[in-house]
Parts: C-alpha cells; sequence; structure tokens
C-alpha cells in the first residue's frame, strides 16, 4: 500500500483500474497517524494510529457532526516503544470483507466483521470490529510426528458444546480466551494433540448469535 495521509486502494470489478477520484497529500515517513478509505462507502473511512494498531472510524455524531470513534481490534497486543510505524491497513474496494490490519513485525493480522451489542435500551445494533485472525501451527514431520484424526462435528454435539459457552471475542474480547476446539475436545472427548474439528455447520454465539469457527477465542459458560 502507498503511504499517503488519506490511503485509498480500490479496483473496479469489471476493469481492474485504480480510482484516481480521491487525492491526498504524501505522509512523512515517520507519520504517527492516517486516514485510509475504501471506495464502497464512506462509513468505511478508518483513522490508523501506525505506532499502536488502534484504529478509530469514521461516524456522524447525533448533531451530525464528524467525529471518530475508537474500534474494537480483538488481542491487539500492547506496544512498548512508540517510535515508529508498525501497522497498517489494506481496503481491497471489493468488498468490506476484504479490509485488514496488519502488525508489519509480526505479520499477525486482522479483519473487520460485522457484531451486535446491546445498547442501554436493551436493543440490539450493529457495530465494526477487527477479528483475529487464527494462528496457524505447523504439523511435525518424521518418524515421531503423529497421525492426525480429523473428527467431523454435526449439528447435536454442535449444540451442545454452544451450551457450554458464555460469550465469544466478537461481543467480549476481554472475556473470550479459549480456542472453541477446547470445548469441542470436551464434548467429543477427544485428544487435543492429534485432532482437528471440521464443523458440518458453524456453531453460533449464545450471546450474540455471531458465527463461531474451530478457533474461534470463547467463554466457558459457569
Amino acid at each position: 500500500m502507498i503511504v499517503l495521509s488519506v490511503t485509498l486502494i480500490a479496483w473496479t470489478a469489471q476493469a481492474q483500474q485504480p480510482s484516481d477520484i480521491h487525492q491526498s497529500t504524501t505522509t512523512p515517513a515517520n507519520a504517527r497517524f492516517e486516514i485510509v478509505q475504501s471506495e464502497l462507502a464512506a462509513k468505511w473511512t478508518f483513522r490508523l494510529d501506525r505506532f499502536t494498531g488502534h484504529v478509530a472510524q469514521l461516524v456522524r455524531t447525533p448533531s451530525d457532526e464528524n467525529t471518530w470513534e475508537e474500534m474494537t481490534i480483538v488481542a491487539l497486543p500492547e506496544i512498548g516503544s512508540l517510535s515508529r510505524p508498525r501497522f497498517q491497513i489494506f481496503t481491497s474496494g471489493i468488498a468490506a470483507r476484504h479490509t485488514f490490519l496488519i502488525d508489519t513485525d509480526t505479520g499477525q493480522t486482522w479483519v473487520i466483521v460485522t457484531s451486535k451489542r446491546k445498547g442501554a435500551d436493551g436493543k440490539e445494533y450493529e457495530v465494526s470490529i477487527w477479528q483475529r485472525f487464527a494462528i496457524y501451527e505447523p504439523r511435525p514431520f518424521g518418524p515421531d510426528a503423529r497421525t492426525t484424526n480429523v473428527v467431523l462435528v454435526n449439528a447435536a454435539p454442535l449444540h451442545e458444546a454452544e451450551r457450554l459457552i458464555e460469550s465469544c471475542e466478537h461481543c467480549n474480547p476481554e472475556g473470550a480466551e479459549i480456542p472453541f476446539d477446547n470445548i469441542l475436545d470436551r464434548v467429543t472427548g477427544s485428544d487435543p494433540s492429534v485432532t482437528d474439528y471440521v464443523l458440518e455447520q458453524p456453531a453460533k454465539c449464545p450471546n450474540c448469535r455471531l458465527e463461531i469457527l474451530e478457533k474461534t477465542l470463547v467463554e466457558p459458560a459457569e
């Protein structure tokens, strides 16, 4: 991504040519903040703190003024030394789900997803949050490598596992710390060191009703 104070990376599905409808000035190499905007809609306009990874989204106030609203970023690390840029946002311009935040030091990546929250009046509303990519763990090779068992999880054990969780990383990013496959280990009685799961369909968080996959972080029910 070309580093600009207002960065636009967008292609049309037909021509695959860069759009030139936005103008921007060049960001200094060590600038802390930059604005990134998708061509899809004005709501996908972000202010990125390149030092810490914090992201704010452009919103309108009740009095119809512009402001920045801080976004939830699941498992964003604390940065000890704020001396240089290390975070970057990429937006494809094809669809909002292809909007990514990356820590250029570690490669850890987040994708923007829609979550549901409850307001003070009890009504649900949608918010956009950054969900962390699953961590890839390569399998060992050689004579000591153990055979991996792939378990297909159908509806019955999946619903049983859903009853054992309270919330997930979408609605409770601070409290959700256990991968969902740990819950599946308890339900199926499988050995976690040699078992991979394939879900017949995604599970649903009992709190926010968003989809839960094998590596989605969850909070166990008490």
